[in-house]
């Protein structure tokens, strides 16, 4: 930190975590050499020579750098960190819990919807988290988090069994198409398309129904949570290869609102349930959504006409130059 501003071990614990959560890029390049430097015995220069370095690290380098980059970026006892961008007025350190920080971040995503939309409906608040990735210290240990409503989880899980269960219904894959990889508007042109072996009608259909399926299942789910209210969190390690990485399920709004974000491991373990409560729920909507899926199925091989075509709007999909290169910082 010092190489960034040589005041700022004079400052108070308040305004370091502000300084640390809110800082620009030039800060955070300066703060990242020197961390590069005292770890790999590397210099850069800029940051185009950053990016070139990063490029070419490991998962263990990078799980290195992440660790110390964590005392530069999280705040409270655990060192808690949202790793997403913030908006001066959605800076985490102006929030006392994780559910007031999941309730200003939810109402600030429905006045974009509505900007952009005037037709659109806001949703009402039962929870927001969907995957959020956050990092932190558990227990000294440092940990990737991925932090979620009980209803957005078990959709995930749902989500990953009914594509598996197309698949082996309707064995599919993804070709380029003639426009794929071409460069186009400073970036480059994704144009994948799916081969079904002259089933992409059939396909189609069934993914459609499907899509269908998983946002019904979702708002019953986050229905019935949110009236139940719970306040409980199912906490379980769920590795990401070799990286260490925690999911944090929290059942309804209650629990969010339980969890101070400087305080953030204890209060989570305080309000922690058996995830075998869990494990069960998602065993039960896993055998729906294959029942559901092979009953569509079944009917679409029946009854559906692929010759009819079903209308769309076009869209084209243009990767910018180094929109991914961010993902892992």
């Amino acid at each position: 930190m010092m190489a960034a501003n040589p005041h700022y071990f004079s400052w108070d614990q308040a305004k370091q975590e502000r300084y640390r959560l809110e800082m620009d890029d030039e800060v955070r390049f300066k703060i990242k050499q020197a961390v590069i430097k005292s770890l790999f015995d590397l210099s850069v220069a800029n940051e185009d020579d950053l990016e070139d370095l990063l490029r070419t690290f490991n998962p263990p380098q990078y799980l290195l750098l992440n660790s110390a980059m964590l005392l530069a970026r999280g705040i409270g006892k655990d060192l808690f960190y949202l790793n997403e961008p913030f908006a001066q007025h959605r800076a985490l350190v102006r929030f006392e819990t994780l559910g007031e920080h999941d309730h200003h971040d939810h109402c600030w995503q429905q006045d974009a919807e509505q900007a952009q939309d005037s037709s659109y409906v806001p949703q009402p608040y039962r929870g927001a988290l969907r995957g959020t990735w956050a990092r932190l210290r558990i227990d000294g240990q440092f940990f990737y988090a991925s932090l979620w409503m009980a209803s957005w989880y078990l959709q995930s899980q749902i989500d990953d069994c009914g594509h598996d269960a197309i698949e082996t219904l309707i064995p599919h894959r993804y070709v380029p198409g003639e426009h794929h990889g071409k460069r186009e508007a400073g970036g480059t042109r994704y144009d994948m398309r799916v081969d079904a072996d002259g089933q992409e009608a059939q396909l189609d259909e069934l993914n459609q129904r499907f899509y269908r399926y998983l946002v019904e299942r979702q708002q019953t789910l986050a229905d019935r949570f949110d009236q139940e209210a719970q306040g409980c969190l199912y906490l379980f390690e769920d590795h990401w290869d070799s990286d260490p990485h925690m999911q944090f399920v929290f059942t309804d709004k209650t629990a969010l609102q339980a969890v101070r974000i400087r305080q953030f491991m204890a209060d989570c373990r305080k309000i922690s349930g058996d995830r075998r409560a869990l494990s069960a729920l998602e065993e039960q909507e896993k055998q729906a959504v294959m029942g559901f899926i092979e009953h569509q199925f079944r009917d679409i091989q029946d009854h559906f006409d692929p010759t009819i075509v079903r209308f769309r709007k076009k869209r084209k999909v243009v990767l910018a130059d180094g929109a991914l290169d961010d993902l892992l910082d």
